[in-house]
């Protein structure tokens, strides 16, 4: 679940349906405006920046989609906007856009990794960039006010064994 910066969208990913479903905030409740598939199979996570939405689904060949979102709130695939993640049976956790919008990231528990996509201009996200993560089971995270990566590590859920980490996303 996640409420768009302009606080007007509440986008839900619906994993036993493979939908992303789109709700309007109004005063008196939501109101349900669009139910569109995935992109692929089992979403689990979803992020926006101003117009552009991103999925990851977890099932399946395991992928990140885009998607616009219309002023009525209406979703529109991306013609190429579907990458898929480093491979199969990565058990993935989170996709977040970067403050910028030009970057979106993704959490693989089981590889250990975090992948990075360069999102293009027409917010098309280019093939993944593949990073070690610096603990264990790389899980949810966030991004600090000068747009440092904070990333929970549960440590393949050892007791008392959890970590965090930080990046920094370079230029390139």
């Amino acid at each position: 679940v996640v409420l768009s910066e302009d606080e007007r969208w509440l986008l839900v990913v619906n994993a036993g349906s493979s939908e992303l479903s789109v709700f309007r905030v109004r005063h008196d409740g939501l109101e349900l405006t669009d139910r569109i598939q995935s992109g692929g199979i089992q979403p689990i996570s979803v992020t926006t920046y101003k117009s552009l939405v991103c999925v990851l689904n977890a099932g399946g060949s395991r992928n990140i989609a885009g998607f616009r979102i219309s002023n009525q709130g209406v979703l529109s695939p991306l013609a190429g906007a579907v990458q898929p993640l480093s491979g199969a049976n990565v058990s993935p956790a989170q996709v977040s856009f970067d403050p910028s919008g030009q970057v979106l990231v993704v959490t693989e528990k089981n590889t250990n990794q975090v992948l990075t996509y360069v999102v293009d201009r027409d917010g098309i996200a280019q093939p993944p960039s593949v990073f070690v993560s610096a603990g264990a089971t790389p899980f949810g995270f966030e991004f600090g006010k000068r747009g440092q990566l904070f990333v929970s590590e549960a440590a393949g859920g050892a007791p008392g064994a959890t970590t965090t980490s930080s990046y920094q996303i370079s230029d390139d």
